[in-house]
């Protein structure tokens, strides 16, 4: 047996035999291979890429794609995290405070009642790009788009996803063991022909704008393209639209849930914007998929505290609290610009208009890490952000804490970390 399962060190995959050949070595009948295969098949132990082959997952998923490149780098400059800069928030005390003061305390301390709050779903149904219908709190934006991967997938699912996309997303994915089917993107999103090449695809995960790790904005014409390639498809694949950061992004607010309303969940939050620890997000689009969401925290957490989400409705109809994210808003931006700009002047090519980071196409990833680390820089790796081959020689650069004034002399260090010897340049 051993001799017919092939090994592909490169990769460390092992390749099992087909199965009128593995028939023949054990003397069974092709049938009863076939059978034992879809058995190991639903069980997520081997997976089959049609004229690829068959091979054999491992035990263990793999664990949080930036975990080993977050660990003891003696970095004076940190442009890894893209986490929101602590001066640019509001000041949640005296929202919480109110809060309190206007609930009871038997508000508080009870399992029956909505798991919603009447204002938090209001705002929702105004704000939201097309019928939000049913609307499910949850803990923070990747939160909701994990809640849903768990409910829609599961061992060989096949789900789309952007290349690059969301280091968490690929975490789940892979933790569930689908089939990850990645698609090229430019800077309004998912490419429609590349998208149209994938057929047979269960879930498509997309970022509307204020995406990851690129920045790229979805336009309406784009939306309606992909929607249109989605409704030629024989299978009805459900989408996953996350939007992370609403009242950062000043690309337009437009979904494919105008188009494909009942196969369309779009997931929602505001902890970039309001708070870390403001863990709120809302899910609203196609009935049966939130309803199936719905269920699932059910049998868990069942609701998103309603504490937070009365602090988070308050800051939303807060004047004050709007000029603050505003101004924060437009700090990023520039951030985020000065950065780009930089580094356009040096002749590195980045693509997006906003978000919290740049996306750099480098010689070779690992060689940079290092050129960077001795800077005192850190960055994230491509790798962790793409299962595409063409994809992974970038780096992540965060911008979010990055002062404007130090974008040059940052720009000189990626120049040079981006032309270090090493593997070709790759776009």
């Amino acid at each position: 047996m051993t001799d017919l399962i092939r090994h592909r060190a490169d990769v460390k995959e092992r390749y099992l035999p087909t199965v009128r050949n593995l028939a023949r070595a054990l003397q069974v009948s092709p049938a009863t291979v076939a059978k034992a295969w879809r058995v190991l098949s639903d069980a997520g132990l081997i997976r089959t890429n049609g004229s690829q082959g068959t091979r054999v997952v491992g035990e263990e998923p793999p664990g949080h794609r930036l975990e080993s490149v977050t660990v003891g780098l003696p970095t004076q400059l940190d442009l890894m995290s893209p986490a929101p800069d602590p001066a640019l928030l509001p000041d949640i005390q005296p929202h919480l405070a109110e809060v309190l003061r206007s609930g009871t305390i038997s508000d508080f301390n009870r399992y029956s009642g909505e798991t919603l709050i009447a204002p938090l779903a209001d705002y929702a149904r105004r704000t939201w790009p097309f019928d939000a219908g049913t609307i499910v709190p949850c803990g923070g934006c990747y939160d909701g788009v994990l809640l849903l991967l768990d409910v829609l997938a599961r061992a060989g699912t096949r789900v789309a996803v952007e290349s690059p996309t969301a280091a968490p997303v690929l975490d789940q994915l892979e933790f569930l063991r689908c089939e990850i089917v990645p698609v090229a993107t430019d800077s309004a999103g998912m490419i429609p022909s590349a998208l149209a090449e994938t057929r047979d695809v269960q879930v498509v995960v997309v970022q509307t704008r204020f995406s990851s790790p690129d920045g790229h904005t979805m336009t309406a014409d784009r939306a309606a393209e992909l929607a249109s390639v989605l409704r030629t498809w024989r299978t009805a694949p459900v989408v996953i639209e996350s939007d992370p950061a609403p009242l950062f992004a000043a690309g337009p607010d437009v979904s494919l849930g105008t188009w494909l309303r009942d196969r369309v969940v779009l997931v929602r939050g505001w902890n970039k914007s309001h708070g870390p620890d403001l863990r709120v997000a809302l899910i609203g689009g196609a009935p049966n998929v939130v309803r199936l969401a719905r269920r699932r925290r059910a049998m868990g957490s069942v609701w998103t505290s309603r504490l937070l989400q009365g602090t988070l409705s308050l800051m939303l109809a807060d004047d004050a609290v709007a000029a603050t994210v505003a101004v924060a808003a437009e700090q990023y931006r520039q951030r985020r610009a000065a950065l780009a700009g930089e580094l356009g002047r040096l002749g590195i090519e980045t693509y997006g208009t906003e978000g919290f980071s740049v996306w750099v196409p480098v010689g070779d990833q690992h060689t940079a890490l290092q050129v960077l680390r001795a800077y005192r820089i850190s960055a994230a790796a491509g790798s962790s952000f793409t299962h595409h081959p063409d994809r992974q020689h970038h780096l992540r650069i965060a911008t979010t804490q990055l002062p404007v004034q130090h974008a040059a002399e940052v720009a000189l260090a990626v120049h040079e970390a981006a032309s270090a010897p090493g593997a070709v340049a790759r776009s």
